[in-house]
This record gives structure tokens, C-alpha cells and sequence, in this order.
């Protein structure tokens, strides 16, 4: 008489084994054949109780487990899994290069902008820089340390926007890195405070930066990778983190906006391998500090500064540097003051 199967509310105390269940066929598992093969040889045990007849029940009622419990109990057997290596790039200075990037620079013939073109030139990234005026006269500077290619092109205006798009697109299969420093800054007490320096200010500091984003992206993407992301840097401002004390409401309040866009676009795109920043930068001696020293004189302005410096332009070149580099590639979101402190008082 056949042992009665284990489930049956009658089953006797004990079951005398009949015949074993070889012929099943082995399962086809893709894991390591070490643990499944010990996986397997546990259920042969088992099953080995049942007569031939009750192999119909058995097997049904083995479908029916739940492979999120089978795959927990193979997962369990597995060896722990290999910590990475760091990479030889990760352990040198090769950590903070750019070599071989791609990258466009948007207001990059002068200011800050120009800083950030040298940086990455000088580090082995071919640049692109794009601004309304002297694009070609810095490309041309720039190329005696490396690759910089100029794009002429107003970003207040939604043409240009498009023809860097276009123009970029045709020349490169991919963008590294995307690097908005155009700015407007428009000084004017609050009565005189025109709507135009308001629609102008936010058109290029904020609008702009969205739109270059949505034109390149199909390029941001096709240079991404799980160890190198793409990157898009905002130029912020120091005015954009505490309330100005200049006359610069249009351009403090899109600053202000601009950071905000980072955080936002940051955690939008972080999925599809792209990182936003922004460098918020605070006194630098270019002509959009002009109208600070014009007002108090450069002694005034630097003792506002808690470091009671200007900032220099190796001060913004090693942060471009960081961010773009495999340094920062696990950075997304993030508003980096390069102020002296500024922000703080």
C-alpha cells in the first residue's frame, strides 16, 4: 500500500519511502551552480518520501511556492558580493581630470564664464563657448592651451537657444557637460526698476538655462554612463542665498529661482545618469562687480568678505573641476558657495 502523502489528514507518523524521484528534471536557475546544486539536492531529499503516485500532488504543490520565497532562500546560500575595486583612474589625480569631455560653456568669452572655459581647456576637455560678444577673440586665447570652439549665439532670444542646439547636435554625437554662465545683472533702485530689466534678467538667467537643458539632453544622455554621469552646472549666486544689499531685485530673485531649478531638475534627471549642480560664486573682480566698487571702493567690499579677498579664478577652475570630474560624480543637487564666505554674513 502507498505511503500516504504528508498532507493528508490521515498521513501515518511514518512514511515508508517507495521510490525516488530522479526523473524530475533538474530546474534551470541562473545563479551560481554551487548553492542551487545544494538547493536542489535538499529537495531531492525530501521528495525522495513520496511513492511514484503522489509525485502529481508533490509537484503541483511545488509550482505553487512563491518564487519570492525560493529566490530568498537561494539568495541566503550566496556568497556575499565582491566589494569594487577602485578604480586606477579613482586612486590618482586622474580622479579630478576632464580629459576627452565634451562640454559647452554658455557666457564663456568674459567674467567667470571665461574662468570656467580656461579650467576645463587647460585640463584636456574640448570646449565649446557661446556668448553674444568675443566669443571668437576667447576662443581663440583659449586655444593656445588647448580645444575651444566658438558658438556665437544670444541666449535672451529663443533662435538662439535653438541654433546652439543645432549647431551642436551636427558636431558632437554626445555632451559631457553643460555649463550655464551667461547672466544678466541690472542694478537700479526700486522706483526705476524697469519690467524690461525683468523680462531680460530672467529670460537668461533662468529661462535660457531650462531651455539649453531641453535642447541638449538627447546628447547628456548619450554621454552618461553608471560611473561618469553627465553634468549640467548652474552659475548661481551668492546673491541668490541671503538678501542683497545692492539694487539687484531681478537679478538676487534669479538667482535665487535658478538654485531652486537645480534641486528640481536634479532629482528629475539623476535616474537617466545626468547631475545638476550650481556654483554659487561671491566677489570676483569682473565687470559685474563694477557697480560695488564703484559704489564703496574695492577696501569696503573686501571687508565684507570674512576671507577679505576677492575670489580668483583658480578658486572657480577647481570647483568646475570637482563637479565635472569622477570626483563628483556622486554629487547632484547641490549648491556649492565659492564666496569666501560671503553668504554667511
Amino acid at each position: 500500500m502507498p505511503a500516504t502523502p504528508p498532507w493528508s489528514s490521515n498521513s501515518p507518523a511514518t512514511a515508508t519511502p517507495r521510490v525516488s524521484i530522479q526523473s524530475f528534471p533538474e530546474p534551470r536557475v541562473f545563479c551560481a551552480p554551487s548553492f542551487v546544486q545544494r538547493a536542489w539536492r535538499g529537495l531531492m531529499s525530501v521528495t525522495r518520501r513520496f511513492s511514484e503516485s503522489d509525485r502529481p500532488e508533490l509537484r503541483r504543490r511545488l509550482r505553487g511556492w512563491k518564487a519570492g520565497k525560493i529566490w530568498t532562500m537561494l539568495r541566503g546560500m550566496a556568497p556575499p558580493p565582491a566589494q569594487r575595486e577602485p578604480s586606477e583612474e579613482a586612486k590618482g589625480a586622474g580622479r579630478f581630470g576632464v580629459e576627452d569631455k565634451i562640454a559647452l560653456v554658455t557666457g564663456g568669452s568674459r567674467g567667470i564664464g571665461k574662468m570656467i572655459a580656461r579650467g576645463l581647456v587647460a585640463g584636456g576637455a574640448k570646449v565649446y563657448i557661446t556668448s553674444r560678444r568675443g566669443c571668437e577673440e576667447t576662443a581663440a586665447e583659449l586655444s593656445a592651451e588647448g580645444i575651444c570652439l566658438p558658438l556665437p549665439a544670444d541666449l535672451s532670444e529663443e533662435a538662439g537657444i535653438r541654433a546652439i542646439g543645432e549647431q551642436l547636435r551636427a558636431a558632437e554625437p554626445a555632451l559631457h557637460v553643460l555649463v550655464h554662465a551667461a547672466g544678466v545683472h541690472h542694478v537700479a533702485p526700486v522706483e526705476d526698476h524697469a519690467a524690461a530689466a525683468w523680462d531680460e534678467t530672467w529670460s537668461v538667467n533662468v529661462k535660457s538655462f531650462f531651455r539649453l537643458v531641453q535642447e541638449l539632453l538627447p546628447g547628456l544622455r548619450a554621454a552618461s554612463s553608471p560611473a561618469d554621469p553627465a553634468r549640467v552646472i548652474a552659475l548661481g549666486s551668492v546673491d541668490g542665498l541671503r538678501v542683497p544689499q545692492m539694487d539687484v531685485y531681478a537679478y538676487g530673485a534669479s538667482k535665487a529661482g535658478l538654485h531652486h531649478l537645480v534641486g528640481h531638475l536634479a532629482r528629475k534627471l539623476a535616474r537617466e545618469g545626468i547631475t545638476v549642480n550650481a556654483i554659487s560664486p561671491g566677489a570676483f573682480a569682473t565687470d559685474m562687480l563694477g557697480a560695488a566698487l564703484e559704489t564703496w571702493g574695492e577696501e569696503a567690499v573686501t571687508r565684507q568678505i570674512p576671507m577679505r579677498r576677492f575670489g580668483a579664478p583658480d578658486d572657480i577652475e577647481a570647483a568646475i573641476r570637482y563637479l565635472v570630474s569622477p570626483g563628483g560624480s556622486y554629487v547632484t543637487g547641490a549648491i556649492l558657495p565659492v564666496d569666501g564666505g560671503l553668504a554667511l554674513v
